[in-house]
């Protein structure tokens, strides 16, 4: 098993600005006393330090540094598992194929209803199908024009 690590900068500001306004949500939540779902309990739980007065009363709210810190700096990567060694732009660009198959496939299900053939013969199917894959480049022609 081969591992490729890669760092994608214009990601990993995305899920950082994803991460502090969700995190800026959750103060905000708790400020006000309101219910938080279970998505913003994990946050409070994990990044949030609060104070409570005797009587329950939040009294204090901060945010766990370290831990904010320590999440953040994950930001922006991800890991491919390979079973053969390959270079890692290799490996980068079979993951990208792989995408855009996967993608194509997505769209005759959906867009085309590829999921039930409703027909009796294979020569019937064949031509199903192309004409479906005929229809989705059409689609895509459209959608990039």
């Amino acid at each position: 098993m081969y591992v490729h690590t890669y760092y994608n900068p214009s990601r990993g500001l995305e899920e950082r600005l994803e991460f502090y306004k969700d995190l800026n949500c959750t103060c905000e939540l708790l400020n006000e006393n309101m219910t938080l779902d279970a998505y913003h309990q994990t946050l409070a739980n994990k990044y949030i330090i609060i104070k409570k007065s005797i009587t329950g009363n939040i009294e204090n709210i901060s945010i766990n540094e370290d831990a904010v810190l320590q999440n953040v700096s994950n930001f922006g990567y991800f890991v491919l598992l390979a079973n053969k060694n390959s270079s890692t732009e290799e490996v980068l660009q079979i993951y990208r194929n792989k995408d855009i198959i996967e993608k194509v496939f997505e769209n005759l299900k959906d867009s085309l209803d590829i999921t039930r053939t409703e027909v009796h013969s294979d020569f019937a199917f064949n031509n199903k199908l192309f004409l479906c894959y005929i229809a989705l480049i059409y689609i895509i022609h459209l959608k990039e024009s």
